[in-house]
């Protein structure tokens, strides 16, 4: 690695640092930290493990996703294969400034274990917009209920304005045709040309779309759900609903690669959502934060099959990827 691309991933870094601890602070400003560290302080050990054991569900449910999307590329890995390649992927979104580190992890275990570098590139890039596309779809379900019984103002307008213009978009990508001639010269134009092939003939089966958003949204409904538990083990006024449809867009917010794994970015998100129906700020940030800490243990058996396996050899049975 070149002398000034080190300087600009630290450079990178710093930023997204800078601005997650900026986040924090200016919460911190206009929050009662005491009420903060009351709350946190109330969650049982009984409710700590079924948060766990709530966000554990996403892990499988995450790999069959993302192993239904490798078998339609052709180009399938073994179930625990891509479930260790996962875990080591979740371990370093939670470490690095952001998760396009985890999912570059994951892309080189794929690699490495006999996925072409074009099948393991598509199938992690198209894994995070089937992810994406489902948290908008469940967004769009909740649509309805959100701005009839949460008064959001301006934000509940923009809400639903990104949620169907994303939507659109994904409609317009999945069901247009090929690009230009004249564009499929550029090398970068034409392998995302590529990419959105291999998601168009995915999308094509009708069933197997439903299923791979029926598994996204699954995965994001276990996020609510996790901090609806949360909510409910320390008695706060929180209901499943409320989780539901709230959860989803501070989900959507924190994906941005502006902070280090969503810290500062989420729990401003959450503190303004569970502000629209009344939850004191003091405990919305106990629940991000509670939440934010949950997932990154969820995340910490990856580095240790990062330490213990290394570079993964390519399974028996499966092609195998050029000598480096």
């Amino acid at each position: 690695m070149d002398f000034t691309k080190t300087h600009r991933i630290w450079l990178a870094f710093l930023a997204k640092a800078a601005a997650s601890a900026a986040l924090v602070w200016w919460l911190l400003g206009d929050i009662d930290w005491g009420a903060t560290t009351t709350r946190m302080a109330a969650f049982s050990v009984g409710g700590i493990v079924a948060v766990f054991a709530v966000l554990a569900l996403q892990v499988p449910l995450v790999t069959w996703r993302w192993s239904l999307i490798s078998q339609a590329l052709g180009r399938p890995l073994r179930f625990g294969d891509l479930l260790g390649a996962l875990l080591v992927g979740l371990f370093f979104n939670q470490t690095l400034p952001s998760t396009v580190g985890g999912d570059g992890i994951r892309i080189w275990r794929a690699y490495r274990l006999g996925q072409p570098l074009k099948t393991a590139v598509g199938g992690v890039l198209i894994d995070r917009g089937v992810a994406l596309l489902a948290n908008l779809a469940l967004i769009a379900i909740g649509l309805p209920w959100f701005l009839m019984a949460i008064t959001a103002g301006p934000a509940g307008q923009a809400l639903a304005l990104v949620t169907l213009l994303g939507l659109a978009a994904a409609a317009i990508v999945l069901g247009y045709g090929e690009i230009p001639n004249f564009l499929s010269r550029v090398r970068t134009l034409a392998a995302m040309a590529a990419l959105l092939a291999d998601a168009r003939r995915m999308f094509a089966d009708p069933g197997r779309a439903a299923l791979l958003l029926l598994v996204g949204m699954a995965v994001h409904f276990c996020s609510a759900f996790s901090v609806f538990v949360l909510a409910w083990d320390s008695d706060l006024p929180l209901s499943l609903i409320n989780c539901v449809l709230l959860i989803p867009p501070v989900v959507l917010v924190s994906v941005l690669p502006i902070s280090i794994a969503g810290w500062g970015l989420r729990e401003t998100a959450m503190v303004s959502a569970f502000g629209f129906i009344g939850l004191p700020p003091a405990d919305a940030l106990a629940l991000s934060i509670a939440y934010g800490l949950a997932n990154l243990v969820i995340g910490l058996p990856g580095g240790a099959i990062w330490l213990l396996t290394g570079r993964p050899r390519p399974q028996p049975g499966f092609d195998t990827p050029p000598a480096a």
